[in-house]
């Protein structure tokens, strides 16, 4: 911890002191190759959520992990390789329905910490963004919820490559529906153009 030392007013001449402590954080720089290869396999996850690239999503997770699972808004956890693959194949499912959109949500305020053995690790995220609503929601109409979100995953690395064995997100907060305008973007036809940001591409 680091303690320094903040002024504040106080009620006669001049300022008080106050002793303000921060904590600080040591990373030893063999952990920032690990730390970047771990932000890159959760920017991976989303781009692949966005685009609907649910094949190349679950190459993301570390399948020969038999505890591997994903929990999403809330709900129990799916445990093992084959119940992860199910969640994914019902995102399918709603993904084509709901005429080849999802959503968007850009990640902030990444922390991830390396386990000491080496080979695992934590990260939380918080996310803002939008859920693309339509026929896969049971609407007519595509409509945007704008949400804040949180990602609190763990990480495996086997053979030198970083992948999730846990996933699990949770909404902290909806917004009121808003309309989309047809005639303007990606939304437009999310199917001729897939989300833009996959490497890929």
């Amino acid at each position: 911890m680091l303690n320094n030392a903040a002024t504040t007013p106080g009620d006669g001449e001049g300022y008080t002191q106050m002793n303000v402590r921060f904590p600080t954080f040591r990373i030893d720089a063999a952990q920032v190759a690990d730390m970047m290869a771990i932000q890159n396999v959760q920017a991976a996850y989303m781009m692949c959520l966005g685009a609907g690239a649910f094949e190349q999503i679950l190459e993301l997770f570390d399948l020969a992990d038999p505890d591997v699972s994903i929990s999403y808004g809330g709900n129990p956890p799916r445990v093992g390789p084959d119940a992860v693959r199910a969640e994914w194949a019902e995102f399918t499912n709603v993904f084509r329905s709901n005429g080849h959109v999802l959503g968007a949500h850009a990640l902030t305020t990444p922390m991830i910490a390396i386990d000491t053995d080496g080979q695992h690790a934590q990260g939380s995220w918080m996310t803002w963004g939008f859920t693309f609503m339509g026929k896969g929601f049971g609407l007519d109409e595509r409509r945007a919820m704008p949400s804040l979100s949180t990602y609190r995953n763990r990480f495996r690395k086997n053979d030198g490559i970083w992948k999730l064995s846990r996933v699990e997100w949770e909404i902290v907060a909806t917004m009121d529906q808003v309309g989309l305008d047809p005639n303007w973007g990606w939304v437009r036809a999310p199917e001729a153009a897939p989300f833009p940001y996959l490497l890929s591409q």
